[in-house]
């Protein structure tokens, strides 16, 4: 048993409610957060690495948005040895994607919280596309990131003890308003038109809002690299899930 859930268990305290969105850099994490965050009952933190949706006060529902494998995975979490790795800069280029920065794991948040983790689904494809071309990462690195990425979602989808979801950005893209309301109603939230205001309201990229043509073009049948396969099989199976 980690520290952090003893002292919750010792506390005594009931829990309380959050969500947790996931999912692998330059997949629309952000986007969607922004469409969950601008919801009247929401108070949404953009990857905050410290625990402070223990913190929230008032009558609004914690969420946090955290992108994985850096900032959050299944157990594992941020070490004070990190700070020596994260001085030396081949090491920190190298090595940042298991440099976790998230104080506390998905099993810290489901200790603490009454929690229901949201999964961020995008093609492959376009997902290591957008690693390489937006990252600046060889193509080993990025799949690397994507195979820990996906790691971790499996495990939520999978396993019985995670309260999950997952959305399609690919989906919400073609239609934002039916996947609003999707996501609304897996929340357990009435549906707010503010919902659709989430993009124009997106402040780390002010300038995009719905652009429908980054919605993924390749289709189930199409080709597929080698060193692909095995994550788009794993893809093709939790879109399954989706809303």
């Amino acid at each position: 048993m980690t520290d952090t859930r003893k002292k919750i268990e010792d506390s005594g305290e009931g829990k309380k409610p959050c969500f947790i969105m996931v999912g692998a850099p330059r997949t629309g994490t952000t986007l969607l957060a922004n469409v969950l965050g601008a919801h009247p009952r929401i108070a949404m933190f953009d990857e905050e690495f410290h625990g402070a949706v223990r913190f929230l006060i008032g009558n609004k529902i914690p969420a946090v948005k955290l992108c994985t494998p850096s900032q959050i995975q299944h157990t594992k979490k941020w070490q004070p040895y990190f700070k020596l790795v994260q001085k030396n800069g081949f090491l920190r280029k190298r090595f940042r994607h298991r440099l976790i920065r998230s104080r506390l794991s998905a099993t810290d948040y489901n200790a603490i919280f009454d929690a229901k983790f949201l999964v961020i689904l995008r093609d492959p494809t376009r997902s290591l596309d957008a690693l390489m071309r937006r990252e600046n990462m060889k193509r080993g690195q990025a799949l690397d990131h994507l195979t820990q990425a996906y790691s971790l979602f499996k495990t939520l989808a999978d396993q019985p003890e995670f309260n999950s979801g997952i959305i399609s950005f690919d989906r919400y893209l073609a239609d934002a308003e039916g996947q609003s309301r999707a996501l609304a109603a897996w929340a357990g939230l009435d549906y707010s038109d503010d919902m659709l205001d989430g993009a124009a309201l997106n402040t780390r990229y002010v300038h995009t809002g719905i652009v429908k043509e980054k919605a993924s073009d390749v289709t189930a049948d199409a080709p597929v690299a080698d060193d692909l396969k095995d994550l788009t099989a794993l893809y093709q199976r939790l879109l399954l899930l989706a809303f």
